[in-house]
């Protein structure tokens, strides 16, 4: 099974935004529960941010499963079905996957991010996350098992000068995050949308099988 999206999805727009940053963050556990629509959900979301939005690409930064060292068979296309992670996400001939999805490469990151703002505030922060969300709350998958928290996210996004912040999480439970990313609502320029509430999965049942949300 191949992935799905081909080159040239969207008509580029002659939108341009030099000055807006994006973190696409897809973190799938391991292979058996890293989906391939995990990757459609990235690729679509990055094809979007350039093509539409006219962010320069050197302005995203990806974070994927176990990184651009660890692409054999980490992604589960059906049941017992496993293939390699495509580095290349708008199918232009290069690499656009540089970091795990890691805790530590997520720091890293933003770490990045709250130098190059630093001195100039940037136009927009878009953070984009697909993984599986845990039912405790405030957790969601990281790759080899790791976990990323609400409040430890939260602290890294605030490292970040931007004029307005926009989050779109599309994991189980992401509702849980909301308190810890909005400041308990207090923040002013920041945007949060989430798949499902707090107390909600976002698996549907159909017959005897489960599908995702976002597959």
């Amino acid at each position: 099974s191949d992935h799905f999206l081909s080159k040239g999805q969207f008509k580029k727009t002659s939108k341009s935004s030099p000055n807006s940053y994006a973190v696409l963050f897809c973190g799938g556990s391991n292979p058996d529960k890293n989906y391939l629509s995990f990757w459609n959900d990235c690729a679509l979301t990055y094809q979007l941010l350039t093509d539409v939005y006219g962010l320069p690409k050197e302005n995203i930064y990806v974070l994927m499963a176990g990184g651009p060292n660890n692409t054999k068979n980490v992604f589960s296309a059906k049941a017992k079905q496993y293939v390699d992670m495509r580095l290349d996400l708008d199918r232009d001939g290069k690499n656009d996957v540089s970091y795990s999805s890691k805790p530590q490469d997520v720091t890293n990151v933003f770490n990045l991010l709250k130098s190059k703002s630093a001195n100039k505030q940037f136009e927009n922060l878009f953070v984009y996350v697909t993984a599986h969300g845990i039912c405790s709350g405030g957790e969601m998958t990281s790759w080899d098992g790791e976990r990323i928290y609400a409040n430890n996210l939260a602290n890294e996004i605030d490292k970040v000068n931007a004029k307005s912040i926009s989050v779109v999480m599309n994991q189980c439970y992401s509702g849980s995050f909301i308190p810890a990313l909005s400041k308990n609502g207090t923040a002013t320029n920041r945007t949060i949308i989430t798949a499902v509430s707090p107390n909600e999965t976002g698996v549907v049942e159909c017959g005897n099988s489960v599908y995702y949300l976002n597959c």
